[in-house]
């Protein structure tokens, strides 16, 4: 259960994709224009063309539906710039914000302010030392006296 706030705070806490508005110009003259809300560096989705049915009258083929084209990024840092939502993903994002000696590894005290402060964040009050000593066991797999990321992963998905 605390695993599962705490996984919950860290998507609530990781940089929020902006969203910007844009308005889709209508591709018929007689409907209004669509708003669409797209993330910020991405292009809108482009919205399918309707078949055209084949006419006996004047001789002119049926015209398939052309599929709509998914949004994307305008560029690859923009891309990069997407928030993850997956677990690896976010504790990837925020792995140097808490790897402050930059060992690829948490401490114990890296830790320590890394659950405190999604605690914390989250309108929790501070965890006692006695859950961070436990979360710290649990997270500490292989009972090197650190955490690393796919222990830390592991430690949240579970």
């Amino acid at each position: 259960m605390i695993k599962q706030a705490l996984f919950g705070l860290l998507v609530a806490t990781s940089t929020a994709a902006v969203a910007q508005t844009t308005t889709q110009p209508a591709t018929d003259p007689l409907s209004p224009a669509v708003p669409m809300t797209t993330p910020s560096g991405t292009t809108p989705a482009t919205p399918a063309t309707p078949a055209t049915p084949a006419d006996p009258a004047t001789g002119t083929a049926a015209t398939p539906a052309t599929p709509a084209t998914p949004a994307t990024p305008a560029t690859q840092a923009e891309a990069e710039a997407t928030p993850p939502t997956d677990t690896a993903g976010i504790v990837a994002a925020d792995w140097a914000t808490y790897d402050t000696n930059k060992n690829k590894a948490l401490s114990r005290t890296e830790f320590t302010k890394w659950v405190t402060t999604l605690q914390t964040t989250a309108g929790q009050k501070a965890p006692t030392k006695s859950y961070l000593d436990g979360a710290f066991k649990t997270a500490d797999a292989d009972k090197s006296g650190s955490v690393s990321q796919p222990e830390l992963v592991k430690f949240l998905s579970s």
